[in-house]
């Protein structure tokens, strides 16, 4: 649930404890089987990895992060920033994470529309931390901008405002609360 009420609160907890049930494929244990299942991801174009090194450093990341091979193929992206490709996690992820640290006594959404959103989080032992974020502050850091010949009515920031603010605030969020669960990383 998004209250933080526990580590075993969260989807990624009850993942964890199938996975510790049986071996799996999809959980590759040595370097020739995360190498041989990066390969076949790569080449099945269903994730967003160019190619198997990508999908090999997002297995490790996911991995790093304590989440399964698949979970991190999804949810873990190589993006560029402006500065050449990087890690960068979704914020759907960094929420996660944060919900299953026994640091967070909670995370979550406490107001979202087409033209704001605001986030709330605990850290044990510390105050509540809320983060907005608004079509203002989307517009001054130029998100969702298009390029040349790209129609901007197809931008995700077009078509699901709310959900790109929800998602903006929480990863701030997340960064600025939890920065060792999230291990620092970026947002797409």
């Amino acid at each position: 649930g998004q209250n933080g009420s526990g580590p075993d609160t969260t989807a990624l907890a009850i993942r964890d404890q199938l996975q510790a049930l049986a071996p799996s494929p999809y959980e590759p244990t040595t370097y020739d089987g995360a190498k041989a299942l990066a390969k076949d991801v790569a080449a099945s174009k269903l994730t967003k990895c160019r190619s198997a090194e990508q999908a090999m450093l997002i297995m490790a990341t996911g991995r790093e992060l304590g989440i399964p091979a698949t979970t991190a193929l999804r949810m873990i992206y190589v993006a560029d920033f402006g500065q050449g490709d990087t890690i960068a996690l979704s914020a759907d992820l960094m929420v996660a994470l944060c919900l299953r640290s026994s640091l967070c006594e909670y995370f979550r959404c406490i107001e979202s529309t087409d033209e704001k959103a605001v986030y709330a989080a605990k850290r044990k032992g510390n105050p509540e931390r809320v983060v907005p974020f608004t079509i203002a502050d989307k517009e001054r850091a130029k998100l969702g901008q298009v390029g040349a010949g790209k129609d901007a009515s197809a931008s995700n920031w077009a078509k699901y405002p709310a959900t790109m603010l929800k998602h903006r605030a929480a990863s701030i969020l997340a960064r600025e609360v939890f920065p060792d669960v999230i291990g620092g990383f970026s947002t797409e």
